[in-house]
């Protein structure tokens, strides 16, 4: 099975592939990759203006217990309609999908159709409007296949302000610190947005500085590192946590510099190129990034049955990181509240689970001080009616 930082990476490298130039916006599967206007005056103020944004979209299945898919992209809103594009991650049918559909008061109802198949989603928006969640069918006409689900989303806040964090070389081990600066785009009616931005790697063998032209959709953020006179340098890629209770959010995925074939200084790994893991975090001070996995005692249970869920945060640095962790249920908490860590640990046992549709569990780390947020990947609890 996959990891998480695995299937992140995958998201990473899929999108990277649509990005044969990052200054181009994706224009193929039948998104329309158009900007928004300058001033952001598709975020039109509305009784649907909160969908407006970057959404991470997990569908888990009915039948099996399998890995949820991954869609993400830009919705807009005008009045109480939606708009937008997402990319498919789907290995059978992938591309970008057009959105369509409207929302009343709390209720939403949208469609995206991409070559080869239309899913057709149905739920309500969380109470902090930066969630939704509901039920899905796809229907396949040329690929993919015709399934249905349950389905949650989530608001990816915009990734802006100054970073920090490290470069390590796979070939030398060097841990190179890193900083700099990114901004986002307005929102777009497409895939993903701009990013923009410039760093600085402080002891790196094969790089002192570049400077950034990228996009982010969903969570997925791909960077192309360029030099001055905007050559392409290397590229950067990874899977953004969402900001937490300390309000800091972390990038953690690979990099990729190119062949120098004269290095100044001279440094054996850069004449063939150099590629490596990466960690930054935003906001003022440095953080540590984390990541959480999450786990059940009892998959498939039946209903009644005691499950014990159990998040695991583990830290890059060497401080045991603390705080709590939050179970959801699509956009429910699950129990009374955030539970504590204890040794990176936090478990969380409930019998009230019911049957019927599969339950989209995660496990939100809050942050601390000193630690990055992180969530875990969709878990697809499935609960029986009765004993099989």
């Amino acid at each position: 099975m996959q990891t998480q930082k695995a299937r992140r990476l995958h998201m990473a490298a899929r999108l990277a592939l649509l990005l044969q130039s990052i200054v181009l916006v994706v224009s193929c599967g039948g998104g329309s990759g158009n900007p928004a206007p300058a001033g952001g005056s598709n975020a039109i103020a509305s009784s649907a203006a909160w969908i407006t944004g970057n959404w991470l979209i997990s569908l888990q299945k009915s039948s099996g217990i399998t890995k949820a898919a991954v869609q993400s992209g830009f919705l807009l809103a005008s009045s109480n309609s939606i708009s937008g594009s997402v990319l498919i991650d789907d290995p059978t049918c992938p591309g970008v999908g057009d959105v369509s559909g409207a929302v009343k008061a709390s209720s939403l109802e949208m469609s995206v159709a991409a070559g080869g198949q239309t899913i057709s989603l149905s739920g309500a928006s969380g109470s902090d409007k930066t969630s939704m969640a509901g039920n899905y069918v796809t229907l396949a006409t040329g690929c993919g296949t015709s399934e249905t689900g349950s389905w949650i989303a989530t608001l990816v806040p915009p990734l802006n302000g100054n970073f920090q964090g490290v470069f390590t070389s796979n070939s030398t081990g060097v841990v190179a610190p890193v900083s700099g600066q990114v901004s986002q785009a307005q929102n777009a009616i497409g895939a993903n947005a701009a990013l923009a931005g410039n760093l600085t790697a402080t002891g790196s063998s094969c790089i002192a500085a570049a400077n950034i032209s990228g996009v982010v959709s969903g969570t997925t953020v791909v960077w192309n590192l360029l030099n001055s006179s905007g050559t392409q340098i290397g590229q950067a890629s990874g899977a953004m946590n969402i900001p937490g209770d300390n309000g800091i959010a972390s990038i953690q995925g690979t990099y990729r510099i190119l062949p120098l074939p004269r290095p100044q200084p001279a440094h054996t790994p850069c004449v063939s190129g150099e590629t490596g893991t990466l960690c930054v975090t935003t906001g003022a001070s440095a953080a540590a990034c984390t990541t959480t996995q999450l786990s059940s005692s009892e998959n498939p249970a039946n209903q009644q049955d005691e499950v014990t869920l159990t998040a695991t945060v583990t830290g890059t640095a060497t401080m045991v990181p603390t705080g709590s962790v939050t179970f959801r249920d699509g956009i429910s908490a699950l129990g009374s509240g955030p539970v504590a860590l204890a040794n990176g640990l936090a478990t969380l046992t409930t019998s009230t689970l019911a049957a019927g549709p599969t339950h989209l569990i995660t496990a939100v780390y809050s942050g601390d001080a000193n630690s990055a947020a992180s969530t875990s990947d969709v878990l697809g609890q499935a609960v029986n009616s009765s004993a099989q």
